[in-house]
């Protein structure tokens, strides 16, 4: 009997052992993985709709696992067509209630004008195990399809890059509509690669919701997460995600990686080509110049923004009451456009395109960000404008205080400054990228100058348009003829070289000093670039300043390069058609400059003219000729010679039609007077001309032919 009770105490110990099935006493019980995926299909359909098909399959390594239960959340979330539901919301299947034997679901929705209207956004499951356990898996729906992302970035995989970045991530719908498919936010995370580009420290996963903007993340070495610095032989990688309106989720992140390193700093730019003015005496009226085609300040009339003057002592200009600086400030890399084979090409061109990249000293895109602007006018803090983002004052590490602007917009980086003294200004710039790493500092130097009135003004300017030319216009001949034609009874004779100042462009603040000006651009091959000279003519003349000019014919192309309202308000020439030239060495006809209203002739210098041709052919052939039907005042006719002259004549006919022609006129507008001859006064004899010039000087200063005339 107590063998048999043995028996059965042994038998009934292995049917318990074998019964327990992994539950042993041999060792722990082994982890079920599950998981959950999602599928999607696009089934054309003959009525030209389509069908959208979703699955989710339950991945488990339970091969005995028995029972799945399915909850759904759906766009409309409304009940789905042919099913129904628990109490709480569990999809019911004929005969088994809310379970099933299916590892998959797949649910159908038609397009109606090709949209979906409705789609599964959520799933959750339940799955039974054979041990009787029950596990609950929660997850959105994860599409390939209808939406997915790309990281828009300046830079490759495996760039080297700084510890401050900036991430733009932008959604790609795909071709299933669906109304709400654009980004809800993005979620995004650091990862840790090694050179096999293999995972050794995943990072956690972080929303962009909470950014300014859910399109972008910024990243440094105090966000979280941190972006540092990777040690060798590894690489960061940035992964992300978005998320829809809808809740539905892209499928697989899309990554990026690259190294972080250090090293790089930023350039600032203060924007010579926007560096602009405009005021009472600061404006331009040449239609073409890029402050012209691109107003940043609102024209006034014909006169428009305008570059400062660059003079041997920086850039100047005239102040006024009304006086408005405009600048532009930025970083090297900023502007840029595409060349011919489609590359993106750095000009840091403000009337360029946006290209936002971001330069080191050597020129290198670093691929950093630009995170604020460090501003200070005359050694203090920039003022505040009420357009700018969040100024804070600021000091740096020497102690100096600086107004500090967030690169929010736009707006940040301009602004108009008005009511400047006149004097000497600083504007200084400094600009932090997203590194907190600063630039060198960047400025630029200018004059304003209190205007001075025809009273205040002295002496007359020589300006020297005549290019050197050993035969048409030597230097050291010319300069030295004007020296000693010029009267100094109205004060010091200053000269100023066109060839010799930097920008080719007389300044309108050295003009002012004048109370008259001789220019004379006296080399018949090479004209004067009188369209450079405009703006500063055209301030002066227009504040009772006097001009006299000399030329040749290259004096008539001048005059039709010009703004008419120039050449009629200021040079008196209302019709080009009055003026014509005379240019030909055949036609070398001109020996003397007949005086009108009593002025005395002055004879061409053919005694020891340093023009070869002029020697040959006893005259010259290089002037500017007015019609009477101008109705100028004349002061100087033109002088042929006869027809009988012994060397080269002209016929009759030239003779007539030169000899009606006029080549010196007088013309006043508004307190200002300019005298032009339309020969150059250095080819002519030393002592007339100097007669001559003393004699207009008296006039245009001090009115004495006016006198004369009405003798």
């Amino acid at each position: 009997m107590a063998r048999l009770l043995k028996a059965i105490l042994f038998m009934s110990l292995v049917f318990y052992l074998f019964s327990c099935e992994k539950h042993t006493l041999l060792g722990p019980n082994p982890t079920v993985e599950t998981g959950l995926s999602f599928t999607e299909e696009k089934l054309l359909l003959s009525s030209g709709e389509y069908i959208y098909r979703q699955s989710c399959n339950v991945e488990t390594k339970d091969a005995k696992a028995l029972h799945f239960a399915y909850k759904i959340t759906t766009l409309k979330a409304e009940p789905l067509p042919g099913f129904s539901t628990d109490a709480e919301g569990w999809l019911i299947f004929a005969g088994f209630g809310i379970w099933t034997f299916d590892s998959q679901l797949s649910i159908d929705f038609t397009s109606v004008q090709g949209k979906i209207e409705d789609l599964i956004t959520g799933v959750q499951v339940k799955i039974k195990h054979s041990d009787g356990q029950i596990e609950e898996l929660e997850s959105s729906f994860k599409s390939s399809r209808l939406i997915s992302s790309w990281i828009e970035v300046s830079f490759s995989s495996g760039a080297q890059v700084p510890a401050g970045l900036e991430f733009p991530m932008k959604e790609s719908i795909g071709d299933i509509y669906v109304d709400g498919m654009y980004a809800h936010h993005f979620m995004y995370r650091l990862n840790i690669l090694n050179e096999a580009l293999d995972v050794i420290q995943a990072g956690s996963w972080y929303s962009s919701i909470d950014s300014p903007d859910i399109r972008k993340v910024h990243l440094s070495l105090n966000t979280t997460p941190a972006l540092n610095f990777n040690a060798p032989g590894t690489f960061t990688q940035f992964e992300c995600y978005v998320v829809s309106r809808t809740g539905v989720e892209q499928d697989g992140p899309t990554s990026i990686y690259f190294q972080v390193v250090e090293g790089n700093q930023p350039v600032a730019l203060i924007y010579p080509q926007t560096f602009l003015g405009q005021g009472q005496y600061h404006y331009s009226i040449v239609n073409d110049t890029p402050a012209y085609m691109i107003n940043p300040i609102p024209p006034n009339g014909d006169r428009h923004n305008r570059e400062f003057w660059t003079s041997n002592y920086g850039l100047e200009a005239i102040n006024s009451q009304d006086f408005k600086l405009h600048l532009r400030w930025g970083y090297s890399g900023q502007y840029g456009n595409i060349s011919f084979n489609g590359d993106l090409v750095v000009t840091n061109n403000p009337f360029d395109r946006e290209m936002n990249h971001v330069l080191n000293p050597s020129g290198i895109n670093y691929h950093g960000h630009i995170t604020a602007f460090w501003l200070r006018l005359d050694g203090a803090p920039f003022p505040a404008q009420a357009q700018f983002f969040n100024p804070q004052i600021i000091t740096d590490s020497e102690g100096n205080s600086w107004l500090r602007v967030a690169n929010f917009n736009d707006n940040c980086r301009h602004c108009i400054l008005q009511n400047l003294d006149s004097g000497n200004h600083v504007v200084e710039l400094k600009v932090e990228d997203l590194q907190g790493v600063l630039s060198e500092t960047a400025q630029k130097i200018f004059n304003l100058y209190a205007y001075k009135t025809p009273q205040q003004r002295s002496g007359i300017l020589v300006i020297d348009g005549s290019p050197n030319n050993p035969n048409n216009s030597p230097e050291a001949f010319v300069d030295a003829f004007y020296t000693a034609v010029t009267p100094t009874a109205w004060g010091p004779v200053n000269q100023a070289d066109l060839s010799v100042i930097a920008s080719g462009k007389i300044s309108s603040v050295a003009l002012q000093n004048y109370r008259a000006v001789l220019m004379h651009s006296d080399n018949p091959s090479t004209g004067m670039d009188l369209r450079a000279q405009v703006d500063a003519l055209e301030i002066y003349l227009g504040n009772q300043g006097n001009l006299i000019w000399s030329g040749t014919s290259q004096m008539a192309n001048r005059l039709g390069d010009i703004p008419p309202d120039f050449r009629t308000s200021r040079l008196g020439i209302s019709n080009l058609g009055g003026i014509s030239t005379i240019s030909s060495f055949s036609h070398s006809f001109f020996i003397n400059a007949i005086g009108q209203m009593g002025l005395d002739d002055i004879p061409l210098n053919l005694s020891y003219p340093f023009n070869p041709m002029v020697n040959v052919r006893q005259g010259f052939s290089s002037l500017t000729l007015f019609d009477p039907s101008l109705n100028l005042d004349w002061l100087y006719a033109f002088g042929c010679k006869p027809v009988d002259h012994p060397t080269f004549p002209p016929t009759q006919e030239q003779y007539d039609l030169y000899s009606s022609k006029y080549v010196t006129y007088k013309y006043e507008n508004n307190g200002s007077s300019v005298v032009v001859f339309g020969f150059p006064l250095s080819y002519m004899e030393q002592t007339p001309v100097a007669n001559s010039l003393n004699t207009l000087f008296d006039d245009i200063l001090g009115n004495s032919v006016a006198q004369r005339r009405n003798k």
